[in-house]
């Protein structure tokens, strides 16, 4: 009847507009309207520039939508995660100090970056981040309890009175150590791997550079105007330069893995001793730690034993059987490896 057809057409508009009401208190869709409210006020010509960065910002607020929800729950598993990582620390400095010791010529860019960041950046954010987790914690749990009271507010409101609630939690003090650690910790990273690259590339481009004058224009010149029409020799120049400057940079590369097995061997072994006679103490293999001499005549010896073998995969890479458990850090040092080269 019409009626029903009344009814049923009047329950179909409230529940759209239940749910686009909904949808508004989204902070993709408070940050879009507030986005949009100030924009008109931007100069007419800065609003084409305004209308390009757009979508990015709704991604950017999307995501935060997405995770804002989850927060809590991932604090809590990254809490359990160090409170089970806790106990085995020493099975976890013993698998470090193993991949340390036997691959670390293969992981250069890695363990560059963890070395930089735990010398630079580690002490200062955490020290900061730790105390920052009560305001956090307090910061998300007064979101959660004001959530349903804010739905009748414009976006303007919403958003000073949620600013208003994260300045009045968050101690700037803590807030800006944290992010001066943080930032100390990547700027450190990021020096350190361009300088290492520019480094290997630099000591490469010099020694091709001499080569090419002193063998190229001798030897590889006439070799290359031999394979070439003469119409193309002027292409010859920059073929020889090619031809002695990248085995060059290849030759500094290779140095540079074996100067890296080297130091990392010599660390990874310290580490690896000290875990497994921790690891021993503790599973009761052994009654007492050992002396001072004991415990360095063992770092020497299995940093010497994992540089034989880091040498001897310089060349040909590591075998196939071990690229499959250790393939997370071979992801982590493409990535930084293209942050680098980038």
């Amino acid at each position: 009847s019409k009626a029903t057809v009344s009814v049923l057409y009047c329950k179909g508009r409230l529940t759209m507009a239940t749910k686009s009401n909904q949808r508004s208190e989204s902070v993709a869709e408070r940050g879009g309207e507030i986005f949009d409210k100030y924009k008109e006020r931007v100069p007419e010509k800065y609003k084409k520039y305004a209308n390009t960065i757009r979508p990015v910002v709704m991604a950017v607020l999307t995501v935060i939508d997405l995770v804002l929800p989850h927060l809590p729950k991932l604090w809590d598993l990254c809490k359990k995660g160090y409170t089970f990582l806790l106990p085995v620390w020493d099975e976890v400095s013993l698998v470090w100090g193993f991949i340390l010791t036997f691959f670390g010529s293969s992981f250069i860019f890695t363990i560059t970056a963890v070395e930089a960041f735990r010398l630079v950046g580690k002490d200062p954010m955490v020290k900061a981040w730790l105390k920052i987790e009560d305001d956090v914690k307090a910061v998300i749990e007064l979101y959660g309890n004001e959530k349903e009271k804010q739905k009748g507010l414009s976006a303007e409101e919403w958003m000073k009175r949620n600013g208003s609630m994260v300045l009045a939690t968050v101690n700037p003090d803590d807030c800006r150590a944290a992010m001066i650690g943080f930032y100390a910790g990547v700027t450190a990273i990021l020096a350190c791997l361009r300088n290492h690259f520019a480094q290997v590339v630099a000591l490469g481009a010099s020694v091709g550079e001499v080569i090419e004058q002193h063998i190229g224009k001798q030897f590889v010149s006439p070799i290359i105007k031999a394979l070439l029409p003469e119409e193309h020799w002027r292409w010859t120049p920059l073929l020889v330069q090619f031809a002695c400057r990248l085995p060059a940079v290849i030759i500094a590369w290779t140095l540079q893995r074996i100067i890296s097995a080297f130091h990392s061997a010599m660390r990874g072994g310290n580490i690896l001793s000290a875990a497994i006679f921790a690891f021993a103490h503790k599973r009761g293999l052994i009654n007492e730690e050992p002396s001072h001499t004991v415990s360095s005549w063992s770092a020497v010896a299995l940093g010497f034993i994992g540089l034989m073998f880091q040498l001897s995969t310089v060349v040909e890479g590591l075998p196939f059987f071990l690229s499959i458990p250790l393939l997370p850090f071979t992801l982590i040092e493409y990535f930084l490896s293209f942050i680098t080269i980038v």
